[in-house]
């Protein structure tokens, strides 16, 4: 998390939302398991792993604003995503994530999401969906395909 955020937030007198930042290995594991569940091949380049998200995201109806609380459980949830209560936020293709609270996440999303200059991948430990804010607030979604179980 850019330490602008949280200094931005105490400045307004309020209390930014505890986060854990993931150290190299976790996020380079992350990485790994997601190109997994995306069925890439095991070490694939950036540009790869990226144009597959987005050839498999889905442009959601909804746009987000900056505002004060948005309400991401609810909007995952509409869209078939039962998601966790603990998300991980990516900043930058697995380079740089953050864990916290979705709870949290949502009830202080204008101090953390910055229009035109955040583009932010949001997951949880399932590695089944995520969902992409873009720079300018459009919402794009992935999801694993539902298998049926073997007969």
């Amino acid at each position: 998390m850019d330490q602008i955020k949280t200094l931005n937030c105490e400045r307004e007198g309020e209390v930014f939302p505890i986060y854990r930042e993931l150290s190299a290995l976790e996020c380079a594991l992350l990485r790994r398991k997601f190109i997994a569940a995306l069925g890439l091949p095991g070490e694939s380049a950036d540009r790869a792993l990226i144009d597959k998200i987005l050839t498999l995201t889905v442009t959601l109806p909804e746009n987000v604003e900056p505002c004060d609380r948005f309400d991401f459980e609810a909007l995952l949830k509409r869209h078939g995503v039962n998601p966790s209560p603990e998300i991980l936020l990516d900043w930058g293709w697995f380079d740089e994530v953050d864990e916290m609270s979705l709870k949290d996440f949502s009830e202080h999303f204008s101090d953390i999401w910055y229009p035109s200059s955040d583009d932010l991948g949001l997951f949880d430990s399932s590695m089944s969906w995520m969902l992409l804010i873009t720079h300018y607030g459009a919402l794009m979604l992935w999801k694993q395909p539902i298998t049926a179980p073997a007969a």
